[in-house]
This record gives C-alpha cells, structure tokens and sequence, in this order.
C-alpha cells in the first residue's frame, strides 16, 4: 500500500529535522534493520528498552532470512520481490518470527519500506513477543478448559453407568428439599414410574402415609421416636415392603442422603416353609387359582379352576384370555384388571364361570395385581357360589355406605334386587357405573343390569342421561 504522509525533501520531512524524524523512528519502534533488495542487513537498531531483542544488534552482514524461522523465509521472500518491482513509498506489512540460535526466538510485526533514493529496504518492528504470550495463555487456558470439559463429561458417562447398570435400587435425595436429584432404573422400576419422571419430585411421596418419618433427617439421622437409617417401607404402587438405608454426603456445600431400597427379606427356614406351603395351597386348595398376564392371558392355573371349568387339561385353558371362561367376556375382565390395576387387588367380584360344555356357574372372584413378578401379572382365586343371592341382607347396608361400594353390586345380582327398597339416587349410581364400566355400550350395560335395552333406555330417561337424539 501507499501512505498519504509529507512528501520527503532534501532529505527530510518539510518543517521537521531529519535527526527529529530519525529519532522520532527509533523511538516508537523496538527494531529497525536496513537491508538490500537481498536481504542482507546493512544495520540493526535495537530500541534499549526491548531486553529481549538486544542480541539482534548483532545481525550486520547476515542475510534476513538467517535468522527467521522457516515458516517466515518464504513470506519475507515475497515482500521483497514485491517491493523490489514496487514504487517508492510502498508500504508492506509482515509478522515475521525470528530465531537466533536453537532456544530463542520471538515474532515481531514489521512495515516494510523501500529507500525511494537506493535500493534499499528498512523494516521497522514492534515486539510481539508480550501479544504471543498472551495469545498462547489463551489458548493454554482453553485447552485446559476441554481438557476438564472431557474428564468432567467421563467422569459423568462413568457415573451413569455405574448407576444404571447397578441391580441394587438407588436414589440421590436431597435432604433440604427432599426432591430425587438422581434414580436408576431399578429403583425407578420398583417405584413404579420412568426415570424422567421421579427426578425433581418428592421422594417420600412414593411410600405409605403410615410408613412415612416426619423428614429425611429423620431416616438418616434416626432419633427416639423416629426411623433411623434403615427404614422399613411400603410402595403405595406395589405395596411392596423393602428397607430404605440412607447414607448421608455432602457436595459442593449441599447434603444429600443416597438411598438404597433393600427388599425386606424373610429368614430361609420360615421363606422354604411358605413356599411348600402355597405350592400346595395352588396344587391341592377347593379354591381355582389362575395366574394371567396384563393383558389376562392365562398363564398357569390349578386342578381346581380346571374341575370349575371341566377343562381336560391345563393345555385347553392356558394362552387363552380368562374372558373365555367368564359369562360377560370381555366385560367382566375388564372389570377385573382394572379394578386390580387401579387399587392393587380387587376383593370381591361376582359373576359366573363358562364351561366347556356352557354351563354356567356362578363364583365370587378376587384379584391381586403381581407388579413385582417377571413381566407383572395378576393371581385371581376364584370361589364357586351357590348362587348370587348369598350377599346376604346383613352385608348389604354395609355395602350401600356409599357411591363406591354401591358401583360394586353392578353385574353381582339384576338391577331389580340391588335397588329394591332403596331410593332412586341408588338406582342412578348403578345405571351411572353400568354405561362407565361398559364404556357407553347401552347393550352390555342393559346385560350387566339384567334389563331389556327398552327398560335401559326408559330409566335413562327418567334420570335425564339421554341425548335429546336419542
């Protein structure tokens, strides 16, 4: 490039002395080298107050290129060609880095002008070895930055694994907040939900009210009067008895206790008794026991539920839906597993069993949700009855307490003996339950109540839960 400065007269800047000018030079730059067109240096000024450059005072007689670093050679090369077919008063800019011998070197940003009168060349520099500190602090600060970028981010895929892949159910609870910080996913399993969806919440809130100590301090610290660090608990999902040991850490100034939720377990001698004992109870009991998956498919079963079914062998009945063998189908094992999936167990259902050569029989049935078998399930025990007047009257008020207890009786007896004596807002609570158990099929629930579909659609009327289109 060309600089707009005061032309050059006689030797000097017009109004300015030529030692002015000169020393002005010297002083605002830390090196000066006067070269030939080759690079040879005809002279070095070094500026007194640049320590690290005083050894290239030295440099008269050698050739520039002798003491730049290779990198530097071929651009300062180029600058020279450059100027060499250049007009006077050319300026070129270059950051060259220098060395002097095997352990010393330095970058300097040099303005490269050509002697308008000879050929010659003066390069005036600035140090740049303060600037190349700081650049390469820099860049030392950020590759020690991923360098903890990479060890923390290891450090966390070597705890997650550790975590997840440990079988023991765990949890990070803070203990001022009592929010799950972090969970794996045997104890989110056992708790009933996803991992996502425990971390932030209250881990308390997971166990029975009668379980519960007043804080997590009190788990971990344990007191007169409170649970100490192993605490005996229920899960309100599972209802599953387990003992949570909680041992307290601190981290970066926050507590937290990890909790380890053991199954409580019984001694071996009492565990080997109760096993013989309900493998007989299932081989040998009056009462048919059935085992079906989640969705209600049988799975396994006893001789009894074999005799109640006249089924010739357990092969005729199992991986066939427990619907087949229950006089409303589909009806009444939805009502079964979602009764057992909402509460956990379902005490009393009635309704009657199908056999092969359809006979009905009726039978009492209850349900128990098995979350904590492989793949989860449910256990039924399925009593045969008489017949479906054996709620006695003595049960009924009991029974009639109230709304849910009423929903209850649906599809146990017809519509007729559940409400007799009884006021109308009894008989709008069993229609209600029939069309909500039904999903608002009018002919299942007419079957359920033991109505005609005309006498469904007359009592719905008379309680207003019909569509004006209807």
């Amino acid at each position: 490039m060309t600089r707009n400065t005061p032309h050059l007269v006689n030797g000097h800047v017009e109004d300015v002395s030529a030692g002015l000018v000169a020393e002005a030079l010297f002083v605002s730059s830390d090196i000066i080298l006067h070269t030939d067109l080759s690079g040879t240096i005809a002279s070095a000024f070094v500026n007194p107050g640049s320590e690290a450059l005083l050894d290239s005072d030295q440099w008269s007689g050698m050739n520039i290129r002798d003491v730049l670093q290779e990198e530097s050679v071929e651009k300062v090369s180029y600058h020279l060609s450059a100027l060499a077919e250049a007009d006077a008063g050319t300026v070129r800019e270059a950051e060259l880095n220098h060395k002097d011998g095997s352990d010393w070197g330095f970058p300097v940003r040099y303005s490269i002008l050509r002697d308008p009168e000879r050929d010659h060349v003066i390069f005036v520099g600035r140090d740049m070895t303060a600037i190349a500190a700081a650049q390469q602090d820099l860049v030392n600060a950020q590759l020690a930055l991923e360098a903890d970028y990479e060890s923390s981010r290891d450090f966390e895929t070597r705890y997650r694994a550790v975590l997840d892949l440990a079988a023991d159910p765990m949890a990070l609870v803070n203990l001022a907040t009592g929010a799950i910080e972090d969970i794996n996913g045997a104890a989110a399993d056992l708790l009933g939900e996803s991992s996502e969806n425990l971390r932030g919440g209250d881990f308390l809130s997971h166990f029975e009210e009668r379980d519960k100590p007043t804080s997590l301090e009190a788990i971990v610290n344990g007191s007169a009067g409170k649970p100490g660090p192993n605490w005996p608990a229920t899960v309100k999902q599972s209802r599953k008895r387990l003992t949570v040991v909680a041992k307290p850490i601190r981290s970066a100034g926050t507590r937290y206790a990890l909790c380890r939720m053991e199954a409580q377990r019984i001694n071996t001698e009492h565990g080997d008794l109760l096993a013989d004992g309900l493998r007989m109870l299932f081989e040998e009991g009056v009462d048919a026991i059935v085992f079906t998956s989640r969705q209600g498919v049988i799975l396994n079963c006893n001789n009894s539920f074999l005799d109640l079914c006249d089924a010739a062998s357990a092969a005729d009945v199992i991986n066939r839906p427990l619907a087949d063998f229950l006089s409303r189908g589909a009806i009444d094992q939805k009502m079964l597993i979602e009764g057992g999936t909402k509460n956990g167990q379902l005490r009393s259902y009635n309704t009657k069993v199908v056999t092969n050569y359809r006979t009905s029989l009726p039978v009492n049935v209850s349900a128990t949700l098995l979350a904590d078998s492989k793949g989860g399930g449910f256990g039924f025990v399925i009593r045969m009855m008489r017949s479906v007047e054996s709620v006695s009257a003595t049960e009924t008020p009991a029974l009639l307490s109230g709304n849910q207890n009423v929903s209850k009786l649906v599809g146990a007896a017809p519509l007729k003996e559940i409400v007799a004596g009884t006021t109308d807002v009894i008989e709008r609570i069993c229609l209600e339950a029939a069309i909500e158990l039904t999903d608002n099929n009018r002919v299942a629930a007419a079957e359920m109540l033991g109505l005609s579909r005309q006498s469904l659609y007359v009592k719905l009327r008379k309680f207003g839960m019909l569509d004006k289109s209807e």
